[in-house]
């Protein structure tokens, strides 16, 4: 098929200016046993900028395909003015088209705080000299950015991601990921460091599977943060490292814990303070 939007005049419609615009054209191949289709589209530029069958464009369909892998929500990075949100990478047999992030301050998601998508970009477009521009160079669709302003510093947010792919098919959600917005410390400013050591509750509690803890320390040393079972029994390290003055969070994920209730306990020093946590399946 050859199609050629190429100079004109509309005696109905006088408000459309001529134009001149360059050949291409289409091959779409049908399998109809597979219940697919390809199509790309190619440029031959025009009479006075030929192009040498370029692509300018290409999709597809394909019924029996499946849908991409469910992906990982990780943890966010705060930096002075935003915050960052990286999800795993594309996994499935197609290429990733759009992804779709939810904030919520329930895990549950009920109702959301922010619900928007990234999209790959069309690559119909040319320069100056009929060239095809790639409008998608550099972008990734795995990261998302807001501003740091939309966040309350304490406040449990929640956030998940799903993807689509170029055949047109959404994943699964990702499991919901909980965290906080926690004012860094400055250096320099001492006022704005703890003055004592503390240990916070874990938040959301009772939960499942995730849950954040707090914690902040005065002066610079080695932490640590044990989880144990009803019987005493160490079921989980979350922290245990040589850490400096500031307020920090951790996040415990009990993916391979059954139901109960548990106990987590930091020590530093001669600080040592132990909270109770329900695990709810």
């Amino acid at each position: 098929m050859l199609d050629r939007w190429g100079e004109y005049t509309n005696i109905d419609y006088p408000h459309i200016h001529t134009s001149y615009d360059y050949y291409h054209y289409i091959i779409v191949e049908v399998d109809i046993a597979q219940h697919t289709f390809d199509a790309v589209m190619y440029s031959l530029g025009n009479p006075s900028r030929p192009q040498d069958n370029v692509i300018m464009d290409q999709w597809h369909f394909r019924l029996n395909q499946p849908r991409p892998d469910k992906p990982v929500a990780q943890a966010p990075t705060v930096q002075q003015d935003v915050v960052i949100f990286q999800s795993s990478a594309f996994s499935g047999l197609d290429s990733l088209m759009t992804s779709r992030i939810q904030l919520s301050l329930d895990s549950t998601f009920t109702s959301t705080l922010i619900d928007t998508m990234v999209n790959w970009r069309n690559v119909y477009e040319d320069d100056a000299a009929f060239n095809p521009i790639d409008k998608n160079e550099g972008l990734d669709l795995t990261v998302f950015s807001f501003r740091k302003s939309r966040f309350v510093p304490g406040q449990t947010y929640y956030y998940r991601v799903r993807y689509r792919d170029h055949n047109l098919k959404w994943s699964d959600w990702s499991d919901e990921k909980p965290f906080q917005i926690v004012t860094a410390v400055e250096e320099g400013k001492a006022a704005e460091i703890p003055d004592s050591y503390a240990l916070g509750q874990n938040y959301p509690n009772p939960f499942n599977p995730l849950t954040i803890i707090a914690y902040q320390t005065p002066r610079s040393g080695h932490v640590s943060i044990k989880v144990y079972n009803a019987l005493g029994q160490e079921v989980a390290i979350l922290v245990d490292e040589e850490k400096p003055a500031g307020r920090y969070q951790v996040e415990f994920n009990t993916t391979n814990l059954s139901s109960g209730i548990y106990f987590y306990e930091a020590r530093s020093g001669e600080f040592r303070e132990s909270k109770k946590l329900t695990l709810m399946r």
